[in-house]
């Protein structure tokens, strides 16, 4: 992890030093991201050789009360699926840095550094999966994450040429490294199938997860 860290810091002293004159300003969002609810954007400003920005999400909850779906069932169904749970409200909120490697502007490095809430309070919640953490009860739940991710991918102009506003898609791929602090607490309830007046539990993850996705947006360019 501080590895991870000392690599992004280094990233972002070293990029000005590679850029030109000409001024950018890019804006997009995650379409795959609404899949879940979630309104993912990122905002950037610099040259056409390296972008510094930040990004931003919300989704807010579906559901008020009830079963909690499972994605799978026994070790495949646990309870890690936030993005699945709609009594989540979550927040993210981070920075980026994208260098490009080549002259035509097309190929990058990017590195995203980010923190992400999940949570919900007092509601009544169920969830089944009978092979591991299962419970029934009111809960109050927060999960913090924590996130590095290291990205390499192509961006593709929609348009013949560069003009004052310009369309793009990134395609990339890479790895992420998150930090993950889960706190759940249930009043006069069962966990596990032994009942509680009250129970705070406490999960720590450090997960590595591939990466692959694609972002669409605007680049408006400064002669």
């Amino acid at each position: 992890m501080i590895k991870c860290f000392a690599f992004v810091v280094l990233i972002f002293c070293l990029t000005p030093a590679m850029g030109n004159a000409q001024k950018v300003i890019e804006f997009g969002i995650k379409p795959t991201e609404l899949l879940w609810l979630n309104f993912e954007g990122y905002f950037a400003i610099g040259n056409k050789r390296a972008r510094y920005g930040i990004l931003f999400s919300y989704r807010p909850n579906t559901q008020d009360s009830g079963l909690v779906k499972s994605s799978g069932t026994g070790l495949a169904g646990g309870y890690g699926q936030n993005y699945l749970n709609k009594l989540y409200t979550s927040y993210t909120l981070g920075v980026y840095q994208k260098t490009y490697l080549n002259k035509a502007a097309t190929i990058f490095l990017e590195a995203d550094v980010f923190y992400r809430n999940w949570n919900f309070k007092n509601k009544f919640a169920e969830f089944n999966n009978v092979e591991g953490y299962h419970f029934k009860g009111v809960r109050t739940e927060d999960v913090d994450v924590w996130c590095i991710k290291l990205l390499t991918g192509v961006t593709l102009l929609l348009t013949k040429r560069e003009r004052k506003f310009s369309p793009y898609i990134d395609c990339y791929a890479g790895i992420g490294v998150r930090y993950k602090e889960e706190t759940y607490e249930t009043f006069n309830g069962f966990v596990s199938g032994t009942y509680y007046s009250y129970r705070k539990d406490k999960f720590f993850y450090t997960p590595v997860t591939p990466q692959v996705g694609i972002k669409v947006g605007l680049i408006r360019i400064y002669k």
